[in-house]
């Protein structure tokens, strides 16, 4: 059933998360969230609760039973109309032989919308909600930020987009973030501790790209050299001065991976070629320690304020300004790609 609202949804242009978006106001995780622009300066938000029936429901009637999934994901979605305007349940059955009257009146009155699966898995829209605006203001507003760098970055990355190439998620943090997959990326993101802007940048998280920065060919005053070539560029298309460099040291507590976010290395601007060895250094002593993630030690993340979001939602700028800091950000991107390409690094003294 959720494959089949997932290729509805992608069908008129939503980017799609399963279960990969929290509302972390009331600790909540759609079983579906989708967005897309509904035009340059908005963007159309949908939440989706799923429910589908175990074996004692599949003797009932075929109306009893989806009745029954309706009631039962309804408690779900209206929590989550505290943040998004459209709310849908899915559920399986055949808008052919399934009436909704019974609870029409009440679905309508609560904004909630009903998507049923059919036997063929074809999905049919059997109540459209109306889009109204949350209940809390703060929450919507939160969601919309967390949109806005992954649809930015898809359009800029459609290509990898539709080939699988691209990592997204929005479950920690009250944030969200995307990135390309690969050794060395470009990435996006948005955390709130880090203020109302969207963040684009070089990230090394995977062991065979922060291997770029463990490398013994690692040198401090060559990345900074890279740095300063992004400055002058960023300053001369987006009138940016400002670089910052974020570090966290992945390690295992049990059989759960814990990040912790390096404040004492971290730089809202890079100094000079000591502020980047320095941010190694610590990642290098860690990537020793017994208590280090045997799949990567940590993540380095060298970026910029693109967008500040209190000016709202512009598509076209936004997108624009994502493709001058790809431009920008490119001697330091090819400089990490190739020590990350380097067969035989190893991890310096």
């Amino acid at each position: 059933m959720e494959n089949a609202i997932t290729g509805w949804l992608a069908d008129r242009n939503y980017l799609v998360l399963r279960r990969n978006f929290c509302i972390c106001t009331i600790n909540k995780i759609p079983d579906i969230t989708a967005f897309k622009w509904s035009d340059k300066e908005s963007i159309s938000a949908i939440s989706i609760e799923c429910k589908g029936y175990g074996e004692r429901a599949a003797v009932m009637p075929e109306e009893e039973r989806t009745l029954s999934c309706i009631r039962a994901a309804l408690a779900q979605a209206m929590l989550y109309r505290t943040t998004f305007p459209v709310v849908y349940v899915g559920v399986p059955g055949n808008p052919d032989k399934v009436s909704i009257n019974d609870l029409r009146r009440f679905l309508e009155e609560t904004g909630v919308g009903v998507l049923m699966v059919d036997e063929e898995k074809r999905v049919h829209e059997v109540l459209t909600p109306t889009p109204v605006r949350p209940f809390c203001e703060d929450f919507y507003r939160n969601m919309l930020y967390r949109a806005i760098p992954l649809l930015a970055f898809r359009d800029v990355f459609r290509d990898e987009f539709r080939r699988g190439k691209v990592r997204y998620s929005a479950l920690k943090y009250g944030g969200a973030w995307c990135a390309e997959d690969k050794k060395i990326q470009y990435g996006a993101f948005y955390y709130p501790s880090r203020g109302e802007f969207v963040y684009f940048g070089v990230n090394a998280e995977y062991k065979s790209g922060i291997a770029a920065y463990l490398s013994k060919n690692f040198d401090p005053s060559a990345l900074w050299k890279c740095v300063e070539k992004a400055r002058d560029k960023l300053h001369a298309s987006l009138g940016i001065r400002e670089i910052g460099l974020l570090a966290w040291c992945f390690t295992w507590a049990g059989r759960v991976r814990k990040e912790e976010f390096l404040e004492d290395v971290s730089k809202d601007d890079i100094s000079g070629p000591d502020d980047l060895r320095g941010a190694v250094q610590r990642l290098r002593k860690h990537a020793l320690s017994v208590s280090a993630e045997a799949g990567s030690p940590g993540e380095i993340y060298i970026a910029t304020r693109v967008w500040n979001l209190k000016k709202g939602v512009d598509r076209d700028e936004i997108v624009s300004r994502f493709k001058c800091a790809i431009e920008a950000f490119k001697p330091v991107y090819e400089y990490l790609s190739r020590l990350a390409s380097r067969r035989g690094s190893s991890p310096g003294a």
